[in-house]
C-alpha cells in the first residue's frame, strides 16, 4: 500500500476530495430530509394525492 506524504509546497491536501464529497452528500441528505418532511406534512393534513390516475 503506497501512502503519499504531504510535501512542502504541495497545497493539495489528499483528504480534500473526500471532504468535498462528504459535504456534498450532507447537503443532499438535508435537502431530501426537507422534501420528506414536506411530503409527510401534506399527508398529515389530508392533502389530496397529486400523482394522478394515469
Amino acid at each position: 500500500m503506497n501512502i503519499q506524504t504531504y510535501e512542502k509546497g504541495n497545497d493539495m491536501n489528499p483528504l480534500k476530495p473526500t471532504t468535498l464529497i462528504t459535504i456534498a452528500f450532507a447537503i443532499l441528505s438535508l435537502f431530501v430530509l426537507l422534501l420528506s418532511h414536506l411530503a409527510l406534512t401534506d399527508i398529515a393534513h389530508g392533502e389530496p394525492d397529486v400523482s394522478g390516475d394515469g
